[in-house]
């Protein structure tokens, strides 16, 4: 979970910070430096230390021919990147939530996307809140609603036991912030509508 915390801060940066439009990654799929079945289920998930870079968002048995292991192992990088690619889709309008407002090591992404007409018409928008938590501590946040007709409809979590847990909600705020804990070293996106 660590190493898809700090890809997720370079991502955050370049959106933010440098304010590029997109964020290409560069590995999809590599060999695991092991084999699951030769060398034990520990080593797919294993911090590789000598067999190069540690940069695939999938990897698969380079042994496959031999093993007959063909799953695909997906990283935690992979989730992260699905909590970007899956909700702040291309065309969205990307919204700053100032970094002052965060607790120590939070991060947060919003944006907005729906119909051309949305900008006159805010309730016609979807928006997408992912927050990042790169210390071992849980925060709790007070998340203002996006417009006064948004509900809360969807929670997606990604930390250290759950690579994408998803929760249906129907949540109307009504004026009242939302609370929510991100828990240590986790990623969540909740998702509005209106």
């Amino acid at each position: 979970m660590n190493n898809a915390l700090v890809v997720a801060r370079h991502i955050w940066q370049f959106l933010t910070i440098a304010q590029v439009e997109s964020f290409d990654w560069w590995t999809a799929v590599s060999f695991l430096p092991c084999s699951p079945n030769i060398d034990g289920p520990q080593c797919y998930n294993a911090i590789n230390e000598t067999a190069g870079y540690n940069s695939a968002l999938i990897y698969i048995d380079p042994n496959f021919n031999q093993t007959r292991d063909y799953n695909l192992y997906l990283t935690k990088r992979a989730f992260m990147l699905k909590h970007y690619s899956y909700f702040h889709r291309p065309g969205s309008v990307r919204y700053d939530i100032p970094q002052g407002q965060l607790p120590y090591g939070v991060n947060a992404f919003a944006s907005a996307h729906g119909p051309e007409t949305a900008i006159e018409q805010p309730h016609n928008r979807t928006w997408n809140v992912l927050f990042f938590n790169n210390q071992t501590e849980a925060y709790d946040i007070d998340l203002k609603s996006p417009s006064p007709s948004a509900r809360l409809i969807k929670i997606v979590e990604t930390d250290t036991s759950s690579d994408w847990k998803v929760t249906s909600v129907e949540w109307s705020s009504k004026g009242i912030p939302v609370r929510y804990t991100i828990l240590g070293q986790s990623m969540v996106t909740l998702q509005f509508a209106a």
